[in-house]
């Protein structure tokens, strides 16, 4: 699965960030000075306080692995049976409930699944978010690197 945080560095909840900050051991000095820089208003954070605020999200995905790139967000495991579709999608589910829990909206439009296999006859799914079907494409551009079902990439990179 592949998805996408809506303006991350730009919606981060700052009463949020403090809190989580606070638990991470961040001393009240430093806290106190983020406070008053952000005090009543969304801030343009950057890379670094963003990983800082999604730290805990892998905590509430159980069954899938995650890689995250920026406000991208990839959940991915081996999927055989239909049991393993459904740990998927409550993966999916717990993610939608981190999200909203931290005030940080999913882009459904750019939520995609991916089925990368080499078998004749994978394991077909479907997936849902906030409601929506999570359209199936391929290929797909990862990082700039274009993969195929196959996980076979082209040498055309996109910048």
């Amino acid at each position: 699965m592949y998805t996408d945080f809506q303006k991350v560095f730009d919606k981060v909840h700052y009463v949020k960030l403090l809190h989580k900050l606070s638990h991470l051991g961040f001393s009240e000095r430093l806290l106190h000075l983020l406070t008053s820089d952000l005090h009543e208003r969304t801030h343009n954070l950057g890379p670094y306080f963003f990983l800082l605020f999604v730290l805990d999200l892998a905590q509430c995905l159980r069954y899938s692995h995650a890689l995250l790139y920026a406000n991208d967000l990839k959940l991915y495991n081996e999927i055989k049976t239909i049991s393993d579709v459904e740990l998927l999608q409550a993966d999916l589910d717990a993610l939608q409930y981190w999200s909203e829990e931290n005030l940080l909206s999913l882009n459904v439009v750019k939520c995609i699944k991916m089925t990368f296999t080499l078998r004749a006859t994978p394991t077909e799914a479907s997936y849902v978010l906030h409601g929506t079907p999570l359209q199936e494409v391929t290929p797909v551009w990862d990082l700039g690197v274009q993969l195929d079902r196959k996980l076979i990439y082209r040498t055309t990179f996109r910048v």
